[in-house]
């Protein structure tokens, strides 16, 4: 067969191609998923935008100028806006850290997802628990009512903001380097639990999967002889303040 008929044969079968039933709902999907996407930026644009608006409004209602021409603010009017902008930005980024966490965390937990989402709604408790105490904690209710310079006092708002979104960023990645851990002991252990169950008719074990275990237990063994050390450190330390006293 020469090239020219092979060429017209592959041709004739091209006609005959039958597009997928679903392409068309497939297409529409990521159509409507591209809109969703599109929209979301432009509404935290908008946000982004009114909510700075809206701080500037605010303090400009609020700045006066002194005798001596230096611009203050009431104390707890930057307490107020500090507590107000930290309480919205864990509201913010909950959701967006759950949004791409969610198929992280359907990996490492992949032999139980159920685990996995429980596992999940834990670590989001322990989200919401860690930054609102940050937040109460740096609340700070002495001499509200004096009047501070809007330079200074605005520096010290900014840092206050950024230090928490730095415990944010690094309580986040701590998590994402832990949980790989975490999902190796767990597999472990239920690979183990169900090759128990299945007696003598467990399947064989691969290499790969001893060697897992054998690395799960070793974490497991050095996390005990952390906490017992830390147990023994604590007590010695209180045994040494009580002498003292």
């Amino acid at each position: 067969m020469t090239l020219e008929q092979r060429l017209s044969e592959a041709l004739h079968e091209v006609d005959g191609f039958e597009p997928s039933p679903d392409l068309f709902a497939r297409v529409n999907r990521s159509l409507d998923e591209d809109a969703i996407h599109r929209r979301r930026v432009h509404i935290t644009w908008l946000a982004t935008a009114a909510s700075l608006a809206a701080v500037i409004v605010y303090l400009g209602l609020l700045v006066t100028r002194t005798p001596t021409g230096l611009l203050v603010v009431p104390r707890w009017a930057l307490e107020l806006l500090e507590t107000m902008v930290l309480v919205v930005l864990v509201f913010v980024l909950a959701p967006v850290i759950r949004r791409f966490g969610r198929f992280y965390v359907a990996d490492v937990f992949r032999l139980d997802p159920g685990t996995g989402e429980r596992f999940m709604r834990l670590l989001e408790i322990a989200y919401y628990l860690v930054f609102f105490g940050a937040i109460l904690e740096g609340v700070n209710l002495v001499r509200l009512e004096r009047q501070v310079p809007i330079g200074p006092a605005a520096e010290s708002t900014l840092e206050s903001i950024a230090a928490v979104l730095l415990v944010i960023g690094l309580f986040h990645a701590a998590t994402l380097l832990g949980l790989p851990v975490v999902g190796l002991v767990f597999s472990s252990i239920v690979r183990r639990s169900e090759r128990r169950r299945a007696g003598v008719a467990a399947p064989d074990v691969s290499s790969r999967a001893l060697q897992a275990d054998r690395i799960a237990s070793w974490i497991v063994r050095v996390g005990f002889g952390l906490v017992l050390l830390g147990t023994v450190g604590v007590g010695i330390v209180l045994v040494g303040l009580g002498l003292s006293d």
